[in-house]
């Protein structure tokens, strides 16, 4: 019996470490306020290019700067991630009009098995990305709508926008 129960130890040892990160780290959350607060760094930008880098397995998106909404940005930059996988990272929220987008913690991306953030974007989509890391789950919300027009514009990025705008200069 004894044996058994230290068989059984282990594996739930080897499964819990298997798994890494047991809840969603906290910065990852934080309410959206605080996220654009932090970030001293925020663009609206288009993926240009995905390469896939075969010794990491990871993906490097290249992205060409739209729009500067906070601090100073490089025309191109790039973010390395994960490749594009789970269709579920593709939703807008409805250009982020759904109340769930508002209400709890979501946002396109999810931690990853080690307790980060890792990014996967569309080439040719246009993204409001939050350079500064730790990354949040709202870091890198796709952007489809983003006329002028307030009542068709994108309801995260104007919310954006307009928070950039009340904050007061440093």
């Amino acid at each position: 019996m004894k044996t058994l129960s230290i068989i059984a130890s282990s594996i739930v040892f080897s499964t819990v470490v298997a798994i890494g990160c047991f809840s969603t780290p906290q910065e990852q959350i934080v309410e959206a306020e605080k996220l654009v607060q932090r970030t001293s760094q925020i663009v609206l930008a288009k993926v240009v290019e995905a390469r896939a880098d075969l010794k990491t397995g990871l993906v490097i998106y290249s992205f060409r700067a739209e729009k500067v909404i906070k601090g100073k940005v490089s025309e191109s930059f790039v973010i390395v991630g994960d490749a594009l996988v789970d269709p579920e990272a593709l939703t807008t929220f409805q250009d982020h009009r759904l109340d769930g987008f508002w209400e709890g913690d979501a946002g396109r991306c999810q931690h990853d098995a080690d307790c980060k953030i890792h990014p996967s974007f569309v080439v040719g989509a246009t993204y409001l990305v939050f350079m500064d890391q730790p990354y949040h789950r709202k870091s890198f919300e796709q952007i489809a709508m983003l006329g002028q027009d307030p009542d068709t514009k994108d309801k995260w990025l104007k919310w954006v926008e307009e928070s950039v705008k009340a904050q007061p200069s440093r």
